[in-house]
């Protein structure tokens, strides 16, 4: 009840925000540290295998208007900054109107700079409805209601050493028709490092990170205990960001899986020139499948950016992830290709028009699908 009174509630806020920005001020200023903008956006989707499905492919236009809200405090005139916003997708598809929905998504973030302590945290809620290559289902869409909590901090030993620590709090649950046949999912994870500062702009460090995985059905729990080294900061010249590798073991609660692999987790910038940026990251861990299994999974994301002038962005991304099923013999390679352009009419308003390709390749019947997407988006901010 008290979701759905949340629900209600931010559905009236984010109606709200467009008629105010169509007949008041088109920025809300609280005092010198905080400001309120007001959005909409307007989004026509083509998707020519809306279910993700190896034969039958059905095709579908989808029109989506999401009025919404982004809030700042602090505005580095306190030692806390507060960010929240939240959206409200209105889904309509042409031919299946059965499919039409409305999807609710909020964001809060902080961050606290003391003079030894910083802290950061971070809290979301996401639904969805759309099939994937993790479940999908022939004529229906998938619903999901993703919940996640972040907080890490950092403080200062000494001018040399400093110690982080963390907590990350991710759930992942079922719901609408097909809730009964897919397991909800919980991932909790405890970081801590210990950082040496090698260079004014280098830092080395050595980290442990204890992992629930907490999965609805019996004996499909798991815990991961990993141990890594890394480097975080200036890595190179033009190159900049973070890389760890460890050892990850992971067992499960009825003693059926016990097995440990290599761990890689990095996050890198490559700004190439004043024009040219380039992102890539990388992430192996393990995980938990739609039907509760284990599953270890390696993720490659690529992505570039260049500014062809102060009004237009161009971009490109490709995405490489395997899954490897542990108890049941299947294996997914999801293959990803985009790209995307936006330009800047004026302070208010964007226009963004983008083209995505995947490729879902597996060893299970009726697993593999192509699925291209093409959009075309209007954003109108206040």
């Amino acid at each position: 009840m008290k979701i759905e009174k949340l629900k209600v509630t931010l559905y009236f806020l984010c109606f709200a925000s467009v008629a105010v920005s169509s007949h008041a001020a088109p920025l809300v200023t609280i005092g010198d540290i905080g400001t309120v903008s007001l959005n909409a956006q307007a989004t026509y989707e083509w998707d020519n295998n809306i279910f993700r499905q190896e034969t039958n492919e059905v095709k579908d236009v989808l029109l989506t208007f999401s009025p919404g809200f982004d809030a700042v405090l602090g505005r580095n005139a306190a030692d806390l900054d507060i960010g929240l916003s939240a959206s409200v997708d209105f889904n309509r598809f042409q031919d299946k109107d059965e499919l039409d929905s409305e999807l609710l998504h909020f964001l809060a973030n902080a961050a606290y700079r003391g003079s030894r302590l910083e802290l950061s945290a971070r809290a979301g809620y996401d639904e969805t409805k759309s099939n994937t290559e993790l479940a999908n289902r022939q004529g229906d869409l998938l619903e999901r209601e993703t919940t996640n909590f972040d907080i890490h901090g950092e403080y200062t030993l000494s001018p040399k050493f400093s110690f982080g620590f963390g907590v990350n709090w991710n759930e992942i649950a079922y719901v609408g028709n097909f809730a009964a046949s897919y397991s909800d999912r919980v991932y909790t994870k405890f970081p801590v490092d210990i950082f040496y500062e090698l260079t004014p702009k280098l830092d080395i460090s050595a980290g442990y990170v204890r992992s629930y995985i907490d999965v609805e059905g019996a004996g499909l729990d798991a815990t991961t205990d990993n141990l890594n080294v890394g480097l975080r900061g200036e890595l190179l010249p033009k190159l900049s960001g973070s890389l760890k590798v460890g050892y990850n073991h992971y067992e499960n609660d009825n003693g059926s899986r016990n097995t440990a692999s290599m761990s890689i987790t990095s996050s890198l910038s490559w700004r190439a020139s004043s024009k040219f940026t380039h992102n890539l990251d990388f992430d192996r861990n393990f995980d938990a499948s739609a039907t509760g299994t284990g599953t270890e999974v390696t993720d490659l994301r690529w992505s570039t950016s260049y500014f062809l002038n102060n009004k237009t962005l161009l971009s490109a991304r490709a995405g490489f992830k395997v899954r490897d099923y542990m108890v049941e013999d299947r294996k997914d390679e999801l293959t990803s290709l985009g790209l995307n352009g936006s330009y800047r009419i004026n302070s208010n308003w964007n226009i963004n028009a983008g083209y995505v390709f995947s490729n879902n390749d597996s060893n299970r019947a009726g697993a593999s699908y192509d699925d291209d997407i093409l959009t075309i988006t209007a954003i109108l901010i206040y």
